[in-house]
């Protein structure tokens, strides 16, 4: 069928006048312009740019889309059939429908196909699925081969309906219908062609040029999805084309300034929000809109749109806080990792190790380890909640973690997305970690007490305390040290410490720094009347800072009794500078 521009302006032309919607199946599509529903398997846009019926078999194929009532309504479509229409083959098209499903709706339609040669537009009422005829156009006048006509409907008043038709498929239209039936239809309905054929008439039934009323777009638009773009944009997609709001109409807190905003990827329903600055890491933001607009003015408000950077994690940004490798009888292995950065850091595509045994499972079904957070990974975490302390159940994770010998093994966080892979923390454990007088280590963690200090310096790790339940699954660990200070310095991180197995104050740790590396040292402890107890360290190389501990037992592995004591440390450089210092601490008991 030839399309042509004047017909394509007098279609706008309706759409702008008469609030209706057009598809005349231009750009190849038929489901692009007016969304429609039903067998849309059995219908094809063919190289004329019509619907074509290509149906597998004979039966009946329905297509279906919305529209609204109103008091004043027009449609209009083009229909050939290439054949003499008959019982058996024939078109029905409901103008109106209450529901999608001819059979039990109410409504109105036009059909063509009957017996004999008499074929001519039908103008029906369906009651409960039930037809009542009201007008018939020209006899004969669709009894051709083919069968055509361009036809065009209209209401007024909610019940003057008229028929025209052109039977050559123009736009010369004449009346063929004129009755009064007011119309008890209200509100959104459906549009729906029906074709029903037998197996010789499978792909004969053509379709074009719909002119339809459409539901009026009285809804403002509603966000459907948010995303950070990069390091310095967010996009706020839409449910429809929306107008760009200005700077002024667009508040963020903390405040972050906006350079421009713009369409995303040039979809109007996409609006992408550019920062004059990277957006910082480890911030939460709240965007509001003071109005968004679609263009048919309706307009939204808009607050609490959240947004942060999601980092992908560096070496080192995740590390192996804690492990229970020896878990009670009938127990679970747990693994405990902590983010130590200011930043959101992504999970996808990163999992727990064994690389001794290359064992690896991905953490899933959680996205984001928030700044400081700690997430305990449990194959069950039943089994924590009944055998420890939990301060918080949102930090434990159900998951499967690799298996771990008791003695010794390893444990890491690996990134891994198919492409690249690398460690981003490994600890090697081994059970002579645990604190010596333990008469088991049987469901007693391994705590790290530093996650500035490498994982695998034996100085850095110590069993759980009887305090704390001998683990602390997804919180703070039970022992601890801060680091801090400049120079070459050397501090006690208490004056009184009472190593008793408590879980308090149960290590003492001298914390150091040096302004250069090479640096040898060692610590020796005496009493008070300068006996010697115990060689800590010797010709230790240390890093630039970092700390050792003491956990009070003598050369002898014994308890070294309550008193005061001297740590005594002395060092040199290669380059002849020496260092020494004494620090006088008490070891005491809880009363």
């Amino acid at each position: 069928m030839q399309k042509n521009i004047l017909f394509l302006i007098f279609l706008l032309f309706s759409v702008c006048v008469h609030a209706q919607i057009t598809d005349d199946f231009s750009d190849g599509e038929f489901d692009s312009n007016l969304s429609w529903s039903g067998d849309k398997a059995n219908f094809v846009v063919n190289s004329e740019l019509e619907l074509q019926l290509m149906a597998p078999e004979a039966g009946t194929s329905f297509l279906y889309t919305d529209i609204q009532i109103g008091p004043e309504m027009e449609w209009e479509f083009y229909l050939n059939m290439d054949f003499s229409p008959s019982g058996s083959n024939k078109s029905t098209i409901y103008l109106v429908l209450d529901d999608f499903d001819p059979t039990a709706a109410n409504g109105y339609g036009l059909t063509v196909g009957e017996s004999g040669s008499d074929d001519a537009l039908i103008f029906f009422k369906l009651v409960n699925g039930s037809k009542q005829n009201l007008g018939r156009g020209t006899l004969g006048a669709m009894a051709t081969d083919p069968s055509t006509a361009r036809v065009q409907v209209s209401l007024t008043n909610n019940q003057s309906w008229v028929i025209r038709a052109d039977y050559t498929g123009a736009n010369m239209f004449t009346t063929e219908i004129e009755i009064e039936d007011p119309i008890t239809n209200s509100g959104s309905s459906f549009f729906v062609l029906e074709c029903r054929y037998t197996s010789t008439r499978t792909e004969h039934f053509f379709f074009d040029d719909f002119i339809l009323p459409f539901v009026p777009d009285t809804t403002a638009p509603s966000i459907s999805n948010s995303f950070v773009d990069g390091d310095n944009a967010v996009v706020v997609c839409f449910n429809e084309d929306v107008i760009l709001p200005t700077i002024g109409e667009v508040a963020i807190s903390p405040v972050l300034n906006i350079s421009t905003i713009e369409y995303y990827d040039l979809q109007e329903n996409k609006v992408r929000i550019v920062f004059s600055e990277n957006i910082p890491s480890g911030v939460d933001y709240t965007m509001s809109l003071n109005q968004i607009s679609d263009f048919s003015g309706n307009a939204s408000n808009f607050t609490n749109i959240d947004f942060a950077i999601i980092a992908q994690a560096e070496r080192g940004d995740l590390v192996v806080n804690e492990i229970l490798a020896d878990p009670i009888s009938g127990g679970f292995d747990f693994v405990e990792i902590v983010n130590r950065t200011d930043k959101k850091i992504s999970l996808f595509n990163i999992g727990i190790a064994n690389l001794d045994k290359e064992e690896f499972d991905y953490i899933e079904n959680r996205t984001v380890l928030e700044p400081g957070e700690f997430l305990a990974l449990c194959k069950n975490i039943a089994f924590l909640e009944e055998t420890y302390t939990i301060e918080d159940p949102m930090a434990l994770h159900e998951n499967d973690i690799p298996s771990f010998n008791i003695s010794d093994g390893n444990v890491s966080i690996v990134f891994d997305d198919g492409s690249t892979s690398f460690v981003i923390d490994s600890f090697d454990y081994n059970e002579d970690l645990h604190f010596d007088l333990l008469e088991t280590t049987k469901g007693v963690s391994l705590e790290r007490l530093s996650t500035e200090t490498d994982a695998n310096n034996p100085e850095n790790w110590h069993s759980a305390s009887s305090a704390a339940g001998f683990a602390t699954p997804g919180y703070a660990n039970s022992n601890g040290v801060i680091l801090g200070g400049s120079g070459n310095t050397f501090s006690l991180d208490k004056k009184i410490f009472s190593p008793d197995g408590d879980g308090f104050e149960d290590l003492i740790f001298l914390n150091y720094v040096f302004d250069k590396p090479g640096y040898v040292i060692n610590i020796n402890i005496f009493d008070a009347n300068g006996r010697f107890i115990l060689n800590l360290e010797e010709s230790l190389i240390p890093s630039l800072e970092g700390f050792v501990k003491w956990d009070g037992l003598n050369m002898d592995s014994r308890r070294t009794p309550i008193g005061l004591y001297i740590m005594h440390v002395t060092g040199f450089h290669p380059d002849g500078d020496n260092v020494e210092n004494k620090l006088v601490f008490a070891i005491a008991e809880q009363l």
